[in-house]
Order: C-alpha cells, then sequence, then structure tokens
C-alpha cells in the first residue's frame, strides 16, 4: 500500500474511533443448581440513585478557544501515535505530526471557540437535565418494574423488600418483607452518562446517554453470593448534543432513562430466570 493510501486509512480508522460505538457486557446467566434453588425471590434495591455523568461543553468561545487550543496541540503527537499503532510506517507518522502540528491546531481553535455554546444555554440545559435525571432516575422504579417483570414473564414467586445496599445484605441485615424467601436479588442503578462530546472539531458533537443497572443474587439462608451480572444500555442511533438532551424540559433525556430502565430490567430478568431461548449458549458462566 502507498504511503497516501496508509495515511488515508489511518484517517478512516480515527474518525471511526472517534464516533459513539456500542459496547457491550458478558451475557452471563447463573448454574443451573443457582437457578433451580431461587425459589421465593426477595427484590431490594440500592437507594442510591444513578450519579447523572453528562459531560458538559464548554461555556461561551473564550473556554472553546482554550479547549481548541489544548486538542489542537495534543493532537498531532497523539493521532501519531495512534497511527503508529495501526500499521502506518515511522516515515508516515513524522509526516502527520508535522502536517498535523501546522494544519490542524488553527482549526481545532477556531472550531472551539465558534462551536461553544453560550454559557446561559449550557446552565439552562444542565437545570433541565439535572431535574428530569431527580424525577425519572429514582432507584425505587427499579424494584417496582424488575418485579413486575419477573411476575409477568417468569410467573415467578417475588416479594418486594424495599431498599438495601449488596453490602448491607451480605453483611446479614435483616429485612422482615422478605424474611420467607429462598434468594435475595440486590438491583444497583450505577449510571446515568454520556459518551464522548468533543469531537475533532466541534465541542458539543451529538453524543449517547449510557445507563448500567447491575445484580447480584444471593441465597438466603448463608447470604452468600451465587451469582453476579450487569447490563448496559447504549443507543447511537438516539445520539444529541447536550443542549438537545434537554430540549422541552429534558424530554429526550426522560424517555432515554424510561426506555434504557425497561429494556435492562427485561435484561435482567430473562438471564435470571433464562427466559430468552439464545441465553442458554451462556449457561454455567456465571459470575459470583
Amino acid at each position: 500500500m502507498c504511503r497516501t493510501g496508509r495515511i488515508t486509512r489511518a484517517l478512516v480508522l480515527l474518525v471511526a474511533a472517534a464516533g459513539c460505538v456500542p459496547f457491550s457486557y458478558p451475557t452471563n446467566v447463573p448454574p443451573e443448581d443457582v437457578r433451580a434453588s431461587l425459589g421465593h425471590v426477595g427484590i431490594v434495591v440500592s437507594p442510591t440513585a444513578p450519579e447523572l455523568g453528562l459531560r458538559r461543553p464548554p461555556r461561551g468561545p473564550i473556554r472553546g478557544l482554550g479547549v481548541g487550543f489544548v486538542r489542537g496541540v495534543l493532537g498531532a503527537p497523539v493521532f501519531a501515535l495512534w497511527a503508529g499503532g495501526h500499521g502506518v510506517d515511522p516515515l508516515s507518522q513524522a509526516l502527520f505530526m508535522v502536517v498535523g502540528a501546522v494544519v490542524y491546531p488553527p482549526v481545532s481553535i477556531v472550531g472551539g471557540a465558534v462551536t461553544a455554546p453560550s454559557a446561559a444555554s449550557v446552565d439552562r440545559a444542565s437545570r433541565a437535565l439535572s431535574q428530569a435525571h431527580a424525577e425519572h432516575a429514582r432507584p425505587e422504579r427499579v424494584g417496582t418494574l424488575f418485579l413486575g417483570l419477573a411476575q409477568s414473564l417468569a410467573a415467578r414467586p417475588c416479594t418486594d423488600g424495599g431498599f438495601a445496599t449488596a453490602a448491607e445484605i451480605r453483611d446479614g441485615r435483616l429485612i422482615p418483607a422478605i424474611a420467607s424467601a429462598d434468594s435475595i436479588v440486590v438491583l444497583t442503578w450505577t449510571e446515568v452518562a454520556s459518551t464522548w462530546t468533543l469531537g475533532l472539531v466541534s465541542t458539543d458533537k451529538p453524543c449517547s446517554v449510557v445507563t448500567e443497572l447491575e445484580m447480584h443474587v444471593f441465597r438466603a439462608s448463608d447470604r452468600a453470593l451465587v451469582y453476579h451480572t450487569r447490563v448496559g444500555h447504549m443507543e447511537p442511533r438516539r445520539e444529541r448534543t447536550y443542549r438537545a438532551w434537554a430540549f422541552a424540559d429534558a424530554t429526550p433525556l426522560a424517555d432515554e432513562i424510561d426506555r434504557s430502565l425497561d429494556e435492562m430490567c427485561t435484561a435482567l430478568v430473562e438471564r435470571l430466570f433464562l427466559l430468552a431461548p439464545d441465553l442458554h449458549k451462556a449457561q454455567g458462566a456465571g459470575d459470583p
């Protein structure tokens, strides 16, 4: 491949790496003996709400210019090193660094200053996003939804045990509502965050919202951890900028939280009770 072709290939790979790429979690399911002994399931939820980790863009052109300057200065050597790990020869790397050091910094600086949203618009968006998160990312919603799905999809006897952390259950905390349970499921909503929001030129490029839910299953008799898994949700096709996620009182964020919670709870119920036909392929891959 000629040098120009190698450089072009490296540029394409960099652009792809800079985009929002879906991620996945291992689809591990409980071993047969664990599933057979689940019995009556008590469901508790960690009382801590997930942290809102949406990345705010720079506020105003001055801060945008500063971000663009740092990005421009670091961009050439970082990209040259990255390209070297993807088959670009040292001479092409050096050429990349020289060209990048001359061409990219002014583009990055101007782009950062021009695309940075105003401080007032970012602050308005932040307030709307925080309010929508507080209303929709309530831990009790996890328990209610999981309980309903376990009863309707799996027809399993389940009881709502309220709030407790995995550590408290492991340490033997007694919860009267689930005193007769054979196993205890602890659900922890760990994250509502965003993918990388800083583009090659823009300081507020469209991003996806990432959510994550974790499940611990304990044997009630001795509080031994018998199964542990987690699921995440991200939909790259519904990318928005920070301010766009806050549009109309952050309705897009609220809808995405609701959608992700429904899909994650459904996935956990399917794993725990092995409801999805293709999950049997992962049987025995539990991670207690």
